[in-house]
C-alpha cells in the first residue's frame, strides 16, 4: 500500500492554502509526469476541492482548472496503471461518487465495474 503522506501538501490541505496546494501538485506533476503518487494525490486534490468547494467555502480556485487537470491525470493514470491497486480504488471510488466530473462518465463507470469483478 501506497504511503500517502506528503509533509509539504498536507500542510498547505491543513491551512486551506488551496491554490498555493495546487501549485505545488502540478509543478510536481510537470517534474515526473508518471510518478503514481503525484497523479494520485493531484487527482484527489482536484476532486475534492471541486467536490467540497461549496462547503469549505473555497471561491479562490479556478475551479474548471481544476476539473481539466482532473480529466488529464485521470487518462494518464489509466494508461499507466491500469492495474494498480492503489490508481484504481481511489480514482473508482471518485469516479463512482461523482462520475460527472470526469467527462464520458458511464464508459468510466462501465470501466470501474469491470475492474471491481477481476
Amino acid at each position: 500500500m501506497m504511503d500517502w503522506s506528503w509533509p509539504e501538501l498536507d500542510f498547505l490541505e491543513r491551512e486551506e492554502r488551496w491554490n498555493e496546494a495546487k501549485a505545488f501538485l502540478l509543478e510536481e506533476f510537470q517534474q515526473n509526469p508518471r510518478d503514481l503518487k503525484t497523479i494520485t494525490r493531484l487527482g484527489f486534490f482536484c476532486w475534492y476541492v471541486l467536490v467540497e468547494e461549496t462547503h469549505l467555502g473555497i471561491t479562490e480556485v479556478d475551479l474548471n482548472e481544476l476539473e481539466t487537470v482532473l480529466k488529464r491525470v485521470t487518462h494518464i493514470g489509466y494508461t499507466l496503471y491500469p492495474t494498480n491497486s492503489d490508481f484504481l480504488w481511489c480514482f473508482g471510488y471518485m469516479i463512482s461518487t461523482f462520475p460527472f466530473y470526469f467527462g464520458e462518465f458511464e464508459h468510466k463507470e462501465r470501466f470501474v465495474n469491470v475492474k471491481k469483478c477481476v
